[in-house]
C-alpha cells in the first residue's frame, strides 16, 4: 500500500472526440450516436470509481487501504461510493478539493477516524455524523457558519 502524494490533483478530464464516439465499441452499453447517451458516458467518466481509485493509489488491494490523499472537483466528479471501494480506509484527505457539502462523500466512509478538508470551499458540515468514528477533523479555511453538528461526535479529539 502506498499512498499517492497529496499534491497529486485528481481530475478525470478525459473528453470522447467526436470521432471516436462515432465508432462503434462492443464494451459499450451506450449508443453512441445519440447526444444524450454521450452525456451520460461522460458523466460515468466523471465517477471516481474502483479501477480508478487504483490508478492513484498505486494498488490493487482496495481492501485494505487506510489511507488515501485525493483532490476532486464534486461539481463535475462524483465520490459518493468511495467507501463502497474502500471497506477499511481510515484516513482521508481532500485537501484543496472542490467540496460544498459533506453529504457529497457518501455514507460508505464508516471507519474513517481522519478526515482533512481544508479549503474545500465547504459550506456546510450537515452529514457529519456518518463518520460515528471520527477523532481528528481538519475543516481550516471553508466557508462554515454552523458546526453544531459536531456536538454528538464524542471521539473527537482533534478539531481545526
Amino acid at each position: 500500500m502506498k499512498p499517492i502524494n497529496s499534491s497529486s490533483p485528481v481530475r478525470i478530464t478525459k473528453q470522447i472526440s467526436k470521432k471516436n464516439r462515432n465508432n462503434s465499441n462492443s464494451n459499450s452499453n451506450f449508443d453512441n450516436n445519440s447526444q444524450d447517451d454521450f452525456q451520460m458516458q461522460s458523466l460515468l467518466e466523471n465517477v471516481v470509481d474502483e479501477e480508478y481509485i487504483r490508478k492513484i493509489s498505486l494498488t490493487d488491494d482496495l481492501e485494505n487501504l487506510t489511507i488515501l490523499n485525493m483532490r476532486v472537483d464534486t461539481s463535475i466528479q462524483s465520490i459518493y461510493d468511495i467507501g463502497i471501494h474502500l471497506p477499511n480506509l481510515n484516513s482521508l484527505t481532500l485537501d484543496y478539493s472542490s467540496i460544498s457539502s459533506i453529504r457529497d462523500l457518501g455514507i460508505g466512509l464508516k471507519h474513517i477516524h481522519s478526515l482533512s478538508m481544508v479549503e474545500c470551499n465547504l459550506h456546510d458540515i450537515d452529514g457529519i455524523g456518518v463518520f460515528a468514528q471520527l477523532k481528528q477533523l481538519n475543516l481550516n479555511d471553508n466557508n462554515l457558519n454552523e458546526i453544531s453538528a459536531l456536538a454528538m461526535h464524542e471521539l473527537l479529539e482533534v478539531c481545526v
